[in-house]
């Protein structure tokens, strides 16, 4: 005999179903110009970019190899605000630029992603996971057809 399933027993069973992950963000890729991005790449950068939104220390280390990018909370320096070898968090609020303009493959399992802002370097470590094994913040020479690249840095979720 089949029973009717009480709603503690249908909430339950919704629960254990599996979720899908959230598509990466397309919007990413609008102004890149170069080779294809590994699926599994883009998405971990698309969460990247979106844990910058939230409390960025403990969710962005999750994506470094700690040992080779260092996180760091002190503003820069007045002049140098948008230059260094550390993700530094007030800049990430700032002058992070989300958008891809360079997807550049140094071998089969590291690829080099450059923005208007910065320079990230991500390495596979199994067949779903890439993390970020270096990272610079490096504005690019301004280019017109990149928005925000002549104009004052923006917030890393502005259009």
């Amino acid at each position: 005999m089949i029973r009717p399933c009480t709603p503690l027993t249908l909430l339950l069973m919704l629960l254990c179903l599996p979720v899908r992950s959230a598509e990466p963000d397309m919007e990413l890729l609008r102004y890149c110009r170069d080779e294809s991005i590994p699926f599994e790449l883009f998405t971990c950068y698309s969460r990247f970019v979106t844990a910058i939104g939230g409390e960025p220390a403990g969710q962005l280390a999750g994506f470094c190899d700690t040992n080779k990018v260092t996180i760091t909370t002190d503003p820069r320096p007045a002049g140098k605000e948008t230059t260094g070898d550390t993700i530094n968090l007030p800049f990430m609020k700032t002058g992070f630029r989300k958008h891809l303009i360079e997807v550049l493959s140094r071998n089969e399992t590291e690829y080099q992603l450059r923005t208007a802002s910065s320079i990230l370097v991500f390495k596979k470590q199994d067949a779903h996971t890439w993390t970020l094994i270096q990272y610079r913040d490096e504005p690019m020479v301004p280019a017109p057809d990149i928005p925000g690249t002549t104009a004052a840095p923006t917030p890393a979720n502005a259009p």
